[in-house]
């Protein structure tokens, strides 16, 4: 499961054969604790997901990468940017090709006021996949500050 979800990270939708597979593998508790952990709604929620997601990232062997992108949403959503960023990076480090990554990497760094590598991580994400669905607010975001900024474009 972990590697589908990576896939749909990095290119923005599930390969054909999901459909296949998903019966059998959302029957694992484990895949139903890591879906079930993926949406939380309230302050508590995140924090019941970030336990669940480490509980799994041992469990998740080479994929463990995956459960720490999902972890790191979490904390950044607790307001704990630098063990998101922490994660991104190692996320990163172990595929570089993740384009959700990039945009979210991006976006911490935004709210740093770091804009050139905010954007660096925003042109690697396009570099990726240029038309992934994560990528239509930065692409709404530079059109508003072109048409609002034209001297620096």
């Amino acid at each position: 499961m972990l590697g589908y979800l990576e896939i749909h990270l990095i290119i923005g939708t599930l390969p054909p054969d999901f459909k296949k597979h998903s019966d059998a593998l959302t029957q694992d508790e484990n895949v139903k604790a890591l879906l079930g952990a993926l949406n939380p709604r309230s302050e508590e929620e995140a924090k019941a997901s970030v336990a669940t997601l480490t509980r799994l990232a041992p469990l998740a062997g080479d994929k463990a990468h995956v459960t720490g992108i999902f972890r790191a949403n979490m904390e950044r959503s607790l307001g704990n940017n630098d063990v998101a960023t922490s994660l991104f990076v190692a996320a990163l480090t172990k595929n570089p090709f993740i384009t959700g990554v990039w945009k979210d990497l991006g976006d911490i760094l935004d709210t740093g006021y770091d804009a050139g590598d905010t954007w660096r991580c925003y042109a690697i994400a396009r570099l990726i996949a240029p038309s992934h669905s994560l990528l239509a607010e930065v692409d709404r975001r530079e059109a508003a500050l072109r048409k609002e900024h034209a001297a620096f474009f």
